[in-house]
């Protein structure tokens, strides 16, 4: 899954925040460019390097999405319940999908491995924008400067991960202004120690890990630990984490394309859920199979559904976009040199936007994005062919995604054995086949060749029926074979991959390099033409990675759940008999059986007053003092919107506070062997 924080569902609870919540602080800051000044001016607090290089070591990031903190020097993770839960789909104990079910390793014996989890470090920065820019020729074409750029960059991540064993990526900041080497410490080895039962995942959003090095635990010199001084009203409170990439330096074009885009994920997902629906309607065993997979398409059409009134081209957020988008115009018009740096930019982006769309909407959503061919065989057989063209291409000549680490990274995934249901498979792979259809015709030569003279559903069964990509023993031939063996073999599966690779790659190409890189170009004009007349921006947009956020923290005076969620370990219980609820969380029976040994007064959710955003979840709640005061979970359901624009009312997160995770692992699940190792003293028995 793309890492993102869960929204809550209880809407009509959320509608009175703006009046009474006090400011929040604006910003997704560097690690490298710390906000040291605001920290000073607004809460006298000296923010030094061993305090930012402690948080950094202690902060991760898992490459499928998501945030998380070691939390004890023997490599334990703390995350939340939805950030781990995908991955442990393919993970089966005791007959039971972990992911599902509650699970408690009571020894390091006992813990499980998750095959889809990887863990990365951020370990340095530095600072190439030079190397990266001076690859860009004057007179190049948009295409010619995109590859130019790629080359550059994936030359530079190949010589780091060559000289320093450390996963390396480049990264663009202030819309291609700067570039970012960023370096990480991964951990490829990530074990299951603690997972509440997917109902009250939503409520209870903890899952614990554990990193391995070496089979054995990881030995780490940072990381939190709870505050031993709890938390208090309007104390100063960071964020570590890694929010997905935000737009808010976007021009009104470039927003209005994000809008016909969650139209199209819109009606991608009500098509999947139909599909799923379906599906789980023949049974109690197809019901179980596809159970989160349903979760997780539910909560990306609630969070499509809640972005889409924000973009709206009449909608109050978009009339403020494009007035103050005028008002910049303006200014740029009126300043000469402002002018000239950026004369026109908006225009080229409005042609640049009218090709993307014409593509987007056509073969890229179907064949790059791999629409027409859904489901778990066809994306392995996609990258075994993939990986075959790559593997012995010098790195900077390669596809996105297949450099070195990502090779090793992705051997050690196809190996693993995961559980496949054919007959689901064979489900979404006859919808998708349909939906190429009906969007390219049954004449179109391609579809001819793809369908191979059968119906969608005569295809999409011969498929499934026949492929090996389900036999970790055949993936792992193929690749190690590399391309000989790829292009040897006659699974169906794999000629399939074959057949509509040229198309797929084509049109990222021309995606990429013809367009994308055309706006590209304008939007950095924009920015140097806007830094003319209004200063340089203090901060960057988020690109998915390591960030700090700062802000008060609010603990609930008294319970009140549109301001507060839940005031406390009570509230939990009274919400989840509420209609409300329903489709949110429920109180699992070891909650039920143990709710009279626990201390329903126990602060369950803090609220933190800082910027936040889709992709920090699970991000340590740090004080002062650099202690753990909770893990992020939880925003309000419009701060979706700060994707696109920041909104003082809405910037608030809710994060699960440590003596509530404390309390139900002693109470509820009698994990004492967690609990101290947690906090570093025993923990507190439940009573008779």
């Amino acid at each position: 899954m793309q890492g993102c924080f869960r929204l809550c569902l209880l809407a009509a609870y959320l509608f009175g925040w703006a009046a009474s919540f006090a400011r929040a602080d604006e910003g997704f800051w560097l690690f490298n460019d710390p906000p040291r000044k605001q920290l000073k001016e607004r809460y006298g607090f000296e923010l030094t390097d061993e305090w930012l290089d402690c948080a950094r070591r202690a902060a991760i990031a898992f490459s499928s999405g998501g945030s998380g903190s070691f939390v004890s020097p023997d490599g334990l993770i703390l995350t939340n319940h939805h950030v781990a839960a995908d991955a442990l789909t393919a993970v089966r104990v005791g007959g039971k999908v972990l992911g599902q079910n509650n699970f408690l390793a009571r020894t390091r014996e006992q813990e499980v491995r998750c095959p889809g989890l990887v863990v990365n470090i951020l370990e340095s920065v530095e600072d190439v924008t030079a190397r990266i820019q001076q690859a860009v020729k004057p007179k190049m074409k948009p295409a010619q400067a995109y590859r130019a750029k790629d080359r550059a960059a994936k030359t530079l991540e190949n010589e780091s991960d060559n000289r320093t064993g450390l996963a390396s990526s480049v990264v663009e900041l202030y819309e291609g202004a700067a570039y970012h080497l960023y370096r990480f410490k991964t951990y490829t080895d990530v074990r299951l120690v603690f997972l509440p039962e997917l109902e009250i995942g939503g409520a209870f959003d903890v899952c614990f890990l554990r990193a391995y090095e070496n089979d054995k635990p990881a030995k780490l010199g940072s990381y939190f630990r709870p505050s031993r001084d709890g938390a208090r009203d309007g104390d100063l409170v960071f964020l570590a984490g890694n929010p997905i990439a935000t737009q808010r330096r976007a021009t009104v074009i470039e927003l209005e394309q994000c809008y016909r885009s969650c139209t199209f994920s819109y009606r991608r997902s009500c098509r999947y859920l139909a599909v799923l629906a379906d599906y789980r309607a023949r049974g109690p065993k197809q019901a179980e199979e596809t159970e989160l997979p349903y979760q997780r398409g539910m909560e990306q059409l609630r969070t499509t559904t809640m972005m889409l009134p924000h973009l709206e081209p009449d909608s109050g957020p978009m009339k403020q976009r494009r007035a103050r988008e005028e008002a910049l115009r303006k200014e740029i018009e009126d300043n000469p040199a402002a002018r000239a740096a950026c004369e026109g930019a908006w225009e080229r982006t409005a042609e640049a936007n009218k090709r993307y769309l014409a593509r987007y909407e056509t073969d890229y959503r179907l064949y790059a994005d791999a629409l027409a061919f859904r489901g778990s065989l066809f994306g392995i057989a996609r990258f075994l062919v993939r990986a075959g063209e790559e593997a012995d291409k010098p790195a900077a000549d390669r596809l996105d995604g297949f450099d070195d680490y990502s090779l090793r990274i992705g051997r050690r995934e196809i190996v693993e054995p995961f559980p496949v249901y054919p007959d689901f498979e064979i489900r979404q792979l006859t919808d998708s086949l349909t939906l190429l259809v009906e969007e390219k015709g049954e004449e179109d030569e391609l579809v001819r060749k793809i369908l191979a003279g059968k119906s969608p559903r005569e295809r999409a069964t011969e498929l499934i029926r026949n492929t090996k990509m389900g036999d970790p023993k055949v993936r792992e031939a193929l690749f190690d074979g590399k391309a000989k063996a790829v292009e040897a073999s006659t699974d169906c599966m794999i000629a399939l991959a074959r057949l509509v690779d040229p198309i797929a790659r084509r049109v990222t190409e021309e995606m990429s390099g013809e367009i994308s890189e055309v706006m590209s170009r304008e939007r950095l004009r924009i920015s140097k033409a806007t830094q003319i007349v209004r200063g340089a921006d203090s901060y960057p947009d988020a690109t998915s990675t390591l960030r700090l956020t700062f802000g008060k923290l609010a603990i609930p005076q008294r319970s009140d759940l549109a301001k507060y969620g839940f005031r406390t370990l009570a509230d939990v219980f009274t919400v989840a008999e509420k209609p409300e609820a329903q489709g949110w969380y429920r109180i699992p029976p070891p909650w039920k059986k143990q709710k009279d040994k626990i201390d329903l007064q126990t602060p369950f959710y803090l609220t933190v007053h800082c910027d936040v955003n889709n992709g920090s979840s699970g991000s340590p709640a740090i004080s002062r003092a650099g202690d753990l005061l909770g893990v992020a979970c939880r925003i309000p359901n419009e701060a979706i919107s700060l994707n696109y624009q920041y909104r003082d009312e809405l910037a608030r997160v809710w994060a699960v506070s440590t003596p509530a995770i404390v309390e139900v692992l002693s109470k509820v699940y009698e994990a004492s062997e967690l609990v101290q190792e947690l906090t570093g003293k025993p923990a507190v028995k439940s009573g008779n």
